[in-house]
C-alpha cells in the first residue's frame, strides 16, 4: 500500500501501473487457457505457455537495459523522467505483475481442485 501512497504525486504513473495491471490480469487469463494440464499416476502437472512468458520478461529486461543506458550518459535530457518515475516502465512492471498474479492464483486453484 505505501508503493501506491508514495506516488499519489504522480497520476501518470498510477494510471500506467494500473492498466499494466490490468491488461496483465487478462493476459494472465489468456496464459492460463493457453496452459496444457496433464493428470499421472505420477500426478498432476501443467507447461505454461512458454511465448507468453518470454515474451514479458523480454519487454521488461529490455526496457530495464534501455533506462541504464540512458542513465549512464553522462547528460540526460532534462525532461527526462527519474529513475522510478517512467510511466512506461510503471506499466512494464504492472503487466507482468498482473500477469503472473492471476496466473499463479489460477494455477493454484486449478491444482487445489484436482485433489
Amino acid at each position: 500500500m505505501g508503493f501506491f501512497v508514495s506516488y499519489a504525486q504522480f497520476p501518470k504513473i498510477l494510471l500506467a501501473l494500473a492498466g499494466g495491471l490490468l491488461l496483465g490480469a487478462l493476459l494472465g487469463l489468456v496464459g492460463l487457457r493457453l496452459t496444457k494440464f496433464e493428470t499421472t499416476e505420477q500426478g498432476h502437472f501443467y507447461t505454461p505457455n512458454t511465448h507468453i512468458g518470454i515474451g514479458l520478461s523480454a519487454l521488461l529486461a529490455g526496457r530495464i537495459l534501455y533506462r541504464m543506458f540512458f542513465f549512464s550518459i553522462d547528460n540526460p535530457s532534462p525532461n527526462a523522467p527519474q529513475a522510478f518515475q517512467s510511466p512506461l516502465t510503471m506499466f512494464l512492471f504492472g503487466l507482468i505483475a498482473g500477469y503472473y498474479l492471476v496466473y499463479y492464483i489460477g494455477l493454484f486453484v486449478h491444482m487445489h481442485d484436482k485433489k
